[in-house]
C-alpha cells in the first residue's frame, strides 16, 4: 500500500502560486516542478525521516530543501505517509511563518 500524503490548504496556496509566478513565463517549466515536486513527496512519505528537524515548538515538523524551495512537512501519527505543511523559497525566513 502506497504511504498517504496529505497538503494543507496553506501548501496548496504555496503550490498554486508558485506555478503561477513560473508558468507566466514558461508553463513547461512550471509543469516540470511540479513533476519533480511530486517524485519528492514520494520519497518523503516513504521515508519521513529524511528531513531535517528545526521547529522547537513543533517537534515533529521538518524541512528538506528542493531547488530553492524548502518542503515543510511532518510524518503523520500512524507511520503511514505525511503531511505537507507549507512550501517556501528558501530566500524566506521560513521561521517567521510559524513563530520560532
Amino acid at each position: 500500500m502506497m504511504p498517504l500524503i496529505l497538503r494543507r490548504p496553506l501548501f496548496v496556496e504555496d503550490i498554486r502560486a508558485i506555478w503561477t509566478y513560473i508558468a507566466a513565463d514558461n508553463e513547461a517549466a512550471a509543469n516540470r516542478l511540479l513533476h519533480e515536486l511530486e517524485e519528492r513527496y514520494r520519497l518523503l512519505s516513504e521515508r519521513p525521516q529524511l528531513g531535517t528537524r528545526r521547529f522547537s515548538r513543533y517537534p515533529s515538523m521538518r524541512l528538506f530543501p528542493f531547488r530553492r524551495y524548502l518542503i515543510i512537512y511532518q510524518p503523520l501519527d500512524t507511520g503511514d505517509g505525511i503531511e505537507l505543511i507549507r512550501l517556501l523559497h528558501t530566500a524566506r525566513d521560513y521561521r517567521k511563518f510559524f513563530d520560532e
